[in-house]
C-alpha cells in the first residue's frame, strides 16, 4: 500500500477530535455549527470526523469549512451503499462515487483521511478496495 508523509503542522492533530454525526441528524444552523467549529479550534481540536451516511453532516460541513479548512484534518468515511446506487457495499465503483459525492458535499479538493467504514477482513483481503484511493 502506498505510505504518505502527513505534512506539520497543519496535520498535527490533538488526541481528540469531533465527531459530526449527531451534526447530520439533528439540524443545526449555519452560526451555530460555526461557533462550534471555531470552539473546537480554539480548544486545540483540529480532527473533524464524518460520513456520507451521516445524512446532513457532510453538507453542513462543508458551509462553513471555508476559513478553517486549513487548520482541520478532515476524516469521512466510504463503503456503504446509501441505498441509491446500482453498485453493492465496497464495489470500487460505489468507492469513487461516495468519495466524489463527500468532496463536493464538503466543499472540497480533498480529505485529509479516508476510513473504510465497517470493512471486513475479506473485503480488504480482496485488494481492490485500496485501489481506489
Amino acid at each position: 500500500m502506498e505510505q504518505r508523509t502527513l505534512a506539520a503542522p497543519a496535520y498535527w492533530s490533538a488526541p481528540l477530535g469531533l465527531g459530526a454525526s449527531e451534526i447530520g441528524h439533528t439540524p443545526i444552523d449555519e452560526v451555530s455549527l460555526a461557533r462550534l467549529l471555531d470552539m473546537a479550534l480554539d480548544t486545540g481540536i483540529n480532527v473533524v470526523d464524518t460520513a456520507e451516511c451521516y445524512r446532513a453532516s457532510e453538507a453542513d460541513l462543508g458551509r462553513v469549512l471555508p476559513g478553517r479548512r486549513d487548520r482541520l484534518v478532515l476524516v469521512s468515511k466510504c463503503g456503504h451503499n446509501p441505498g441509491m446506487e446500482q453498485f453493492d457495499d465496497w464495489d470500487p465503483r460505489l468507492l469513487e462515487q461516495t468519495i466524489d459525492r463527500s468532496l463536493r458535499r464538503l466543499e472540497t479538493d480533498h480529505l485529509d483521511v479516508l476510513l473504510l467504514h465497517s470493512c471486513t477482513r475479506d473485503i480488504l483481503q480482496r485488494g481492490d478496495v485500496i485501489g481506489v484511493v
